[in-house]
């Protein structure tokens, strides 16, 4: 799991805890902490459980963030339908970013190779 995410400008820790995690006398498999930066993901779960639960607090993030209005009283399962889609999307496309970074990075290669390294072709 990574150990930090950027949202927006800020730049937060990605904690896995043993501890309880409760918010509002709940207990949660997350929690987006947007005071200390942090967000805390439930340690005893399995991998796929805990990459949904990331993407839900990452989500919490970019709606705080960019000021977006989810109508407050279902708020919770919207970014919860949001992030299970994101996670079967990315699960569904493997390689979805890296045909992107690996295009970029073979254009840069044949730009290198065609200079000569004095600027000549």
């Amino acid at each position: 799991m990574l150990d930090k995410v950027r949202i927006g400008i800020y730049e937060y820790a990605v904690i896995e805890s043993s501890e309880p995690i409760i918010l509002d006398k709940v207990l949660c498999k997350g929690l987006i902490d947007y005071d200390n930066l942090t967000i805390t993901i439930k340690k005893d779960m399995p991998e796929e459980k805990k990459h949904q639960t990331l993407w839900h607090e990452i989500m919490h993030g970019i709606v705080r963030d960019w000021g977006v209005n989810l109508d407050g009283d279902n708020e919770e399962s919207k970014i919860d339908w949001i992030a299970t889609g994101m996670c079967q999307v990315i699960k569904d496309n493997p390689n979805l970013f890296k045909e992107e970074h690996n295009a970029k990075e073979n254009n840069s290669t044949k730009n290198e190779s065609i200079n000569d390294g004095d600027g000549n072709r």
